[in-house]
């Protein structure tokens, strides 16, 4: 559900095992909208469109609204490839994924990590809250690491980190207390629009996978 206004940016929410998800996103009726991050150095077409919720997003919502898709994603530590606004990544830990979502330096400080502040105020080492809801039938199921200075979101965790696919990973991992090769699981939902954009993808892709897991 989008609230109705006339500003540059819309806030949208989304319910997931129940907790209620609330991101930014630009609104593409307000002509007037100036992207922050016009002049970052990164700045390309591919990272203007992490401003705006995409169709895959809401079809990925659903799934882990479905208890089946929820169990394949509870414990699991999840690296998101072009995470944009992050609403897929925050629906994946809200099911109980510990999720690190990764999109270039200029979305992540524009559109990612706000979001995440959005939604999660408590790392994930602190104690849960009790919780009567049906969700809380889960919790039990719901296991696995966490990324390092994840937060809490619903059942699981998330955290931001930059990651541009036409660099190699090696080099970006560097100093960094996370590492995507780390993963269980690798999501992507609707990551790839541009042709030139098929084998930077496919490449972090493949490096991803080399990974223990």
């Amino acid at each position: 559900m989008a609230v109705e206004t006339q500003d540059a940016m819309l806030e949208v929410n989304a319910e997931v095992c129940g907790t209620t998800l609330s991101v930014s996103k630009r609104n593409l009726e307000n002509d007037d909208f100036t992207d922050p991050c016009f002049f970052d150095e990164d700045y390309s077409p591919a990272a203007a469109t992490g401003f705006v919720v995409w169709e895959g997003t809401w079809l990925f919502v659903k799934l882990m609204q479905d208890l089946h898709w929820r169990r394949r994603f509870a414990g699991k530590r999840v690296v998101e490839m072009g995470a944009g606004i992050g609403l897929a990544g925050l629906a994946a830990a809200a099911a109980g994924a510990h999720v690190l979502q990764t999109d270039l330096p200029s979305v992540v400080a524009g559109s990612i990590q706000p979001n995440i502040n959005r939604n999660a105020k408590t790392p994930f080492s602190e104690p849960q809250q009790a919780r009567s809801d049906v969700a809380s039938q889960e919790v039990n199921c719901i296991s696995g690491s966490p990324w390092a200075g994840a937060l809490r979101v619903g059942m699981g965790s998330t955290v931001a980190m930059a990651m541009d696919w036409c660099k190699p990973l090696d080099v970006q991992c560097l100093d960094r207390h996370n590492d995507p090769r780390h993963a269980d699981v690798i999501l992507a939902v609707e990551t790839v629009w541009l042709a030139e954009l098929i084998h930077p993808f496919v490449s972090m892709a493949a490096a991803i996978l080399r990974g223990p897991n």
